[in-house]
């Protein structure tokens, strides 16, 4: 086997075997074209003078081409399969939530305007709040600094310190009236969406199994998708990243905080 020859096969098997690793990639898309052996076979055509069909050294070349093309077409096979496999679970799973979206969604503009009539005749002299909650939502931006939070669970001294902005206050000053601070280190169950505590307690379970389900699928597929999914239901999605934190703020570290939740919630914000 000629030097160019074996040169020309190591140089195939290694680029063949770099595509593999790249259709392996999460989300990353291969063309099997991409692996054309072309220009292989034009510099040892140029270089060698004995006729490809003629050189054993060629066999081996277009054995172990063609063995990492198939390999390739598993590997790109397989991903997206999971790929598709992944988004119709979501997509599922959020349809099998809807009722549940529908039933959180309703209990937020009522407790908005009860908090909105009372923070208005305790500070006549300040600009009111917005007139529904939807238009709060949409001003006040998650801080980027608490999607950074990955190791420990804020309290509310340190949520409180980056909240810049004063619609960010206004939405916390609402988020904690929703989840005000209990004795007992544990946010208090009357929730304050309703006067029956089991009402309160429905509410409370709702919105917990909503953030669970989105925090679980951040860890399963990409941010791109999911805020490309969930484009259309952000006013929600960001409501209860602020109801998240005004529930785990008194807490110091007894309740797990949900990191892909709140990246989910940074990327469908910004």
């Amino acid at each position: 086997m000629s030097n160019v020859v074996t040169t020309a096969l190591d140089t195939a098997i290694v680029h063949l075997k770099d595509t593999i690793d790249v259709a392996l990639t999460k989300d990353v898309d291969v063309s099997l074209k991409d692996t054309s052996l072309v220009s292989i076979v034009d510099t040892v055509t140029l270089y060698d003078p004995v006729p490809w069909w003629l050189n054993p050294a060629w066999y081996s070349l277009l054995t172990a081409a063609l063995a990492i093309f198939i390999s390739i077409w598993i590997a790109i096979y397989t991903r997206r399969s999971e790929t598709r496999s992944i988004r119709k679970e979501i997509s599922s799973g959020w349809l099998g939530l809807t009722e549940h979206r529908m039933e959180f969604w309703e209990s937020i503009p009522p407790a908005y305007e009860r908090w909105r009539t009372s923070y208005i005749r305790a500070n006549p002299k300040s600009d009111p709040p917005p007139e529904d909650i939807e238009s709060l939502i949409s001003v006040a931006s998650l801080p980027p600094e608490i999607a950074r939070i990955k190791d420990t669970v804020p309290c509310a001294r340190s949520i409180r310190s980056v909240l810049s902005e004063p619609n960010q206050l206004l939405i916390w000053e609402f988020a904690v009236t929703v989840y005000p601070e209990s004795k007992s280190g544990r946010s208090a169950i009357k929730v304050g969406v309703a006067n029956a505590e089991s009402e309160n307690a429905k509410f409370d379970r709702i919105r917990n199994e909503l953030t669970l389900a989105l925090d679980g699928w951040a860890e399963i597929t990409t941010l791109k998708y999911l805020t490309e999914r969930f484009r259309g239901d952000h006013l929600l999605v960001a409501m209860l990243a602020w109801l998240e934190l005004a529930l785990i703020a008194p807490l110091r570290g007894k309740w797990s905080y949900r990191a892909g939740f709140f990246l989910l919630v940074q990327k469908l914000l910004h």
